[in-house]
């Protein structure tokens, strides 16, 4: 029931003084529950704001491989990835 856990994840993004680490937790929870429904242009955003905070974030750079090679096709990666250093053969150089 990922709609679920998406609605409430965006809600919480919203609080006013949210952490750093809390949100960034959250935009990576946000990225699981988007991946799961089956949204992954939608998650490969939320994983790559985790990314431009903390590379090491549990496995979102993984997570970031992996969305690329399913979505080397899509227009919409270059749009995500020409923010963030280049990722294992994915990503921008610029």
């Amino acid at each position: 029931m990922p709609e679920a856990a998406i609605r409430w994840y965006e809600q919480a993004l919203k609080i006013p003084n949210l952490e750093g680490e809390s949100a960034m937790a959250l935009h990576y929870e946000l990225g699981a529950a988007y991946e799961a429904a089956q949204n992954k242009p939608v998650a490969l955003k939320h994983f790559l704001q985790v990314y431009g905070s903390n590379i090491d974030y549990r496995d979102v750079a993984e997570r970031i491989k992996a969305s690329g090679r399913k979505m080397s096709g899509c227009v919409c990666i270059g749009k995500f990835l020409g923010t963030v250093p280049l990722i294992a053969g994915i990503g921008s150089t610029r």
